[in-house]
């Protein structure tokens, strides 16, 4: 098999939901070997991938690791960073994200908003 900057994120997004968790959770791990053996960990839409497929099972140190390791973050790693921080209940955490991509001038798509919206419901009363 081919791996290509197409491939891998496919295949991370199929190993999240379906049948055993710890063979699909294993799987993944090994699919983000390849992306760090084949040189994609700085594709964007590859580390987003690896992102979420992480934040789906839980795991919230590895992608903030991917995270911090891309050179460029547009505004589908930041979606991904933050959607996987809300998923694993860090509400605090997930607006500073937000916060910092408000900084990083990274375009706000339509795609975070729901996000946002349900972390400040989740968040309650801040002051």
């Amino acid at each position: 098999m081919k791996s290509d900057h197409y491939s891998l994120p496919t295949l991370l997004k199929a190993c999240v939901g379906i049948g055993d968790v710890s063979d699909f959770q294993l799987l993944g791990v090994m699919l983000h070997g390849m992306v760090v053996k084949f040189g994609f960990e700085n594709h964007v839409v590859v580390a987003s991938s690896v992102l979420d497929f992480y934040s789906r099972y839980g795991n919230l140190n590895d992608p903030r690791l991917v995270f911090q390791g891309l050179l460029w973050k547009n505004s589908v790693a930041w979606n991904s960073m933050i959607s996987g921080l809300a998923k694993g209940g860090l509400h605090l955490e997930a607006l500073n994200c937000f916060k910092n991509m408000l900084g990083s001038k990274a375009k706000i798509d339509a795609m975070i908003v729901p996000t946002l919206l349900s972390v400040c419901g989740k968040q309650g009363d801040i002051k």
